[in-house]
């Protein structure tokens, strides 16, 4: 399964239809670890992107490019539903 927030993503699709029928929420592991600010998760590719965060936690930009930086991480992912 693929799901992403990202509108231009192919798993946003996916994403919108698991709200629309009753909006569970995911949880995502990559390796058994539990993810945070998960973009896209896909579980046949192997990797999940997420927004990178600096040691404070905040959201780390590309000011020159005006965008969020992101990082891909490579594991077996797991994606969990649950209401």
């Amino acid at each position: 399964m693929r799901i992403s927030v990202d509108q231009a993503d192919p798993g946003y699709q996916k994403f919108r239809d698991l709200q629309a029928t009753g909006a569970p929420i995911a949880r995502v592991f990559v390796d058994g670890v539990l993810q945070h600010y998960v973009i896209t998760a896909d579980e046949d590719m192997g990797y999940v992107v997420k927004s990178r965060r600096d040691d404070e936690g905040t959201v780390m930009v590309d000011w020159e490019r005006d965008e969020f930086l992101t990082e891909k991480v490579w594991g077996s992912v797991v994606i969990q539903l649950y209401t």
